[in-house]
Formats: C-alpha cells, structure tokens, sequence
C-alpha cells in the first residue's frame, strides 16, 4: 500500500494543492495573490516528501496546481456567466 502511495503523490499534488490553498484562503482570506502563487510549490516540495518525487519537481507540481485552480475557476465562472445570459429571455417576455 506504501507503494502505490508513493506511486500516486506526483498525480495528487496538482490536485491536492489548491485543495490546501483553498482552505488556507478561508482561513486568512487577507493572503495576496503573491502569496499563493508562493504558497503553491511550497506546499508541492514538502508533499513530495510524502513519495519518491524530488523537492524540484514537487514545487513544479505544486505550480501545476495553480493551472488546476486556474481551469476550475473558469469553470464556474463560465457556468455562472450561462446560467444569467438568458434571464431576459425566460417565459416568453418581449426583449426591449
């Protein structure tokens, strides 16, 4: 089990990162943007320690994370965006 462990850190870093940071944030929401973009591959380096992945890589993996964030925020900002376009149409109603 130890094994597959080790074998899964480098695929979880980029992925539990922003998870961190995240909850970070909400605890000190006052955080600059510098400070997560810092915060990122700190937070990768010292996982990395959890498996057979190189401090280097691990703070590599950990700024990958910044792109995950990056995509999932878009998501939602996207899906927002969607969801308020069509207001104006709903029931019928005559645009101005």
């Amino acid at each position: 089990m130890n094994d597959l462990l080790a074998q899964l850190i480098p695929v979880l870093i980029p992925v539990v990162t922003p998870m961190i940071t995240a909850g970070v944030k909400r605890v000190a929401p006052k955080i600059p943007k510098l400070g997560v973009v810092i915060l990122q591959p700190v937070l990768g380096a010292t996982l990395a320690a959890l498996g057979d992945v190189t401090a280097l890589a691990g703070a590599g993996l950990g700024l990958a994370g910044i792109g995950v964030r990056e995509t999932v925020d878009q998501a939602k900002k996207a899906n927002g965006r969607r969801k308020t376009r069509n207001l104006g149409k709903a029931h019928g109603t005559p645009a101005a």
